[in-house]
């Protein structure tokens, strides 16, 4: 989730989603499974922030991994 925060912040045009984004790393790194619910609810639906978010393609590709691990994850946790 770094690269895609780094990604975002390096973007020419500020988004809500580099906030978002943030928001969601900085719980993840404080080990709150809240965070993981908060990244993966950024993606799916129109608007979403694989529709729009300015990244690299590394940022993509980071994108794509957290949300294959954040899913798995899900599948773990308590509802």
């Amino acid at each position: 989730m770094t690269i895609i925060v780094d990604d975002l912040r390096q973007s020419a045009m500020e988004t809500h989603w580099t906030k978002w984004m943030e928001t969601a790393l900085e719980k993840v790194k404080n080990r709150n499974p809240e965070g993981v619910r908060y990244f993966q609810s950024a993606h799916g639906g129109m608007g979403s922030f694989n529709d729009w978010a300015p990244l690299s393609n590394a940022g993509w590709d980071a994108d794509t991994k957290a949300r294959d691990v954040a899913r798995d994850l899900l599948r773990r946790l308590p509802s």
